[in-house]
């Protein structure tokens, strides 16, 4: 790999991805580490001995109220966004490549891998490609290890879970969870994000897959109009603002009877949260060699089903 990363494990491990995403951006955006969490570097600086090298998947940027960073319209902070779906198509078909190897091969994804691209090109390089074309870190070109385990063996080996309701991925990313729950047999299916690079990247895995999913990148969280029989969210907590925002709307979906599953890897966030105490473990996979080695510090994605009341 072209950067080498000063972290330590033992960091890594209590932190998480949280940690890890903010420093990948080193390799995607070389000025992110401006934006990282202050005690996290001084957490990196005093394990100093410790050099590891990372892949450089990128970080999922928050905006001070916790959601992800989202520009809209013809004009983002690094430069003219294209309103031309077939340009941002363009744009993902040439810095991906199909790819299978992970939790759930029986889905084809454009993923950025080793193979591609932008993996190894010097951080300017790839800062200035990314700013040429108004594009934020790149998080749909990733199938995070939350998305694999609620994706994975769950969905697709469960798929009464989902077959003949409404269901609603948030946070959608590269689509997978909604293509899962559309191959399952899903009434019908909604992959919700805010970036509208991600939306053209599920369009792009929905139809590589043939199956059919519905998009939209409005903000849906805090809808009180409920529609869905399902809400899914695979690997979403990197902040502790939108962890309270996005936990207090499924705890109102659940109580009315809405069912929501979120896949998360042990993201501290969602670990230390009191909604714990309402979540019910109901699936857990160990995550593959190569999931491990992109996400240091987590070894294992679990599936939890949100109660309707505290036990």
């Amino acid at each position: 790999m072209s950067v080498t990363v000063r972290k330590c494990l033992r960091v890594t491990s209590m932190l998480g991805s949280s940690f890890y995403r903010y420093h990948h951006n080193l390799k995607l955006n070389c000025s992110a580490i401006q934006r990282a969490n202050l005690q996290l570097l001084n957490c990196a600086s005093s394990c100093h001995d410790n050099h590891i090298h990372l892949p450089p998947l990128s970080a999922r940027r928050m905006s001070s109220s916790g959601r992800r960073t989202c520009h809209h319209g013809n004009q983002s902070q690094n430069g003219l966004v294209s309103n031309d779906e077939d340009v941002i198509k363009r744009f993902i078909v040439d810095n991906t490549e199909v790819d299978r190897s992970h939790l759930t091969p029986e889905i084809a994804l454009r993923l950025m891998t080793p193979a591609c691209p932008l993996w190894d090109a010097p951080a300017q390089q790839s800062s200035d490609i990314l700013q040429h074309h108004g594009i934020d870190d790149p998080f749909w070109a990733f199938y995070w290890p939350g998305g694999q385990a609620l994706t994975s063996r769950y969905i697709l080996d469960y798929p009464s879970v989902v077959s003949g309701k409404d269901v609603l991925d948030v946070g959608s990313g590269c689509g997978a969870s909604a293509i899962a729950a559309s191959m399952s047999g899903a009434r019908s299916v909604l992959a919700n994000d805010i970036d509208r690079v991600s939306i053209q990247t599920i369009k792009l895995n929905a139809e590589l897959n043939d199956v059919t999913v519905a998009t939209t990148s409005r903000n849906l969280v805090g809808q009180s109009n409920n529609q869905w029989d399902v809400v899914l969210l695979g690997d979403m907590f990197y902040d502790k603002d939108f962890t309270d925002t996005v936990t207090d709307w499924l705890k109102h979906l659940a109580d009315v009877g809405t069912t929501v599953l979120i896949g998360d890897p042990g993201r501290i966030f969602l670990q230390d949260h009191p909604v714990k105490r309402r979540l019910v473990n109901i699936f857990k996979v160990d995550l593959s060699e190569k999931c491990r080695q992109e996400n240091n510090g987590m070894t294992q994605g679990f599936v939890w089903k949100l109660c309707e009341s505290e036990r």
